[in-house]
């Protein structure tokens, strides 16, 4: 990925920079993510959803675009050696406004394809989206390892980067992000981060991990725990005192357990869990609802694990349900927030069935 590319759309006239202001304006409505193929109408991915923006792009059109918003190499670039281009850009507008743009450009069917997604600054409270105060909590502890769980879009990268600036606006931490990719830029507030993007500034995950190890990091905060290499260099950082933040694709929290072990051969299961018990501080599973006015509303439940005995239902058969309770009798798990919800107002109580993360704890959602 080469460095920041500088675009000044008011530098010159034309339908280039005209046609791009109006594909760009789609930023100002709150599109994560602008979708350019040839041949085909432009995309805008607006709440969750693709928005069709108008008439096909053609041959000549898509390319001026492309040009444009990448530097009239980027083309050649991807014609010769046909692997994807990707470059990171800060458009100035007319109106003296700036985008900062992650851009990823590839071929389907020996046409280009681009798509831009938008690179925020956190702003704001975490606490406005719909993150809890005990969540946040967790992120006050000196090491160990703290999960944010769910589907693919349920907004946990943005559950971390508000939570980790929150942080940072209140605490002198160090922090080091390794991400693929880059979704927020997370200012630094009273603390240091350096946000490394695998590919560009690292290898992958599981050497960025081990490599801050020896950069004096209070807090790393992992993308996503995608295979057993990554795991092991997530324990190691939380057992040699650090806090170690990192996502897992799970239905809920109590179930990490088992997607963890489970990147491992079966003999080295329950060596990884221990691991896992003893540096586990608790977590975060959440999905995204739709409100009854169609926008998506942060859902999730929270563990907490405080004491000796509830480590210990991380290792046994029984220790889902034993947490379970737990999370029940604290009002923790998604059914009590999805029934919150419904009661306040917010969501139809057909949504709340939907997004239920356990079947078995239909009853809870009560109305």
């Amino acid at each position: 990925m080469s460095g920041l590319e500088e675009i000044f759309l008011g530098a010159e006239k034309g339908a280039a920079s005209s046609t791009l202001e109006k594909l760009l304006s789609v930023f100002d409505r709150g599109a994560s993510d602008l979708h350019l193929a040839q041949d085909q109408p432009p995309y805008a991915r607006i709440e969750g959803r693709l928005e069709a923006l108008g008439d096909p792009l053609g041959k000549a059109e898509m390319e001026e675009v492309v040009s444009k918003l990448m530097g009239e190499d980027a083309l050649a670039s991807l014609y010769a050696s046909r692997a994807e281009v990707d470059r990171t850009a800060e458009v100035r507008r007319p109106d003296g406004t700036r985008l900062r743009l992650r851009l990823n450009l590839a071929l389907y069917q020996g046409r280009p394809f681009l798509v831009a997604r938008r690179l925020r600054e956190v702003e704001g409270d975490p606490r406005g989206l719909g993150v809890p105060e005990e969540f946040l909590r967790l992120l006050e502890a000196p090491h160990g390892l703290v999960l944010v769980v769910g589907a693919t879009g349920s907004g946990k990268s943005t559950t971390l980067a508000h939570s980790l600036a929150y942080l940072l606006r209140n605490r002198p931490k160090r922090v080091i992000t390794i991400e693929d990719p880059i979704e927020y830029l997370i200012p630094p507030g009273r603390g240091l981060i350096t946000q490394r993007e695998v590919g560009m500034d690292t290898e992958s995950f599981a050497t960025a991990l081990k490599a801050a190890m020896r950069e004096d990091p209070d807090v790393i905060m992992v993308g996503e725990m995608r295979d057993a290499e990554t795991a092991l260099a997530a324990l190691a950082a939380a057992e040699t005192g650090h806090l170690v933040l990192t996502t897992l694709h799970a239905r809920s929290i109590t179930e990490a357990a088992d997607r963890l072990t489970g990147m491992f051969p079966p003999e080295a299961m329950p060596a990884v869990r221990y691991r896992f018990s003893r540096t586990f501080l608790g977590g975060l599973a959440q999905t995204l609802p739709r409100d009854r006015n169609g926008r998506r509303v942060l859902a999730w439940e929270f563990l907490r694990v405080e004491n000796d005995e509830e480590r210990e239902a991380l290792l046994r058969p029984d220790g889902e349900s034993v947490l379970r309770t737990l999370m029940a009798e604290r009002g923790w798990r998604m059914a009590d927030v999805l029934a919150r919800l419904v009661r306040s107002g917010r969501l139809a109580p057909e949504e709340a069935l939907r997004h239920l993360n356990c079947p078995s704890e239909r009853e809870a959602l009560s109305f």
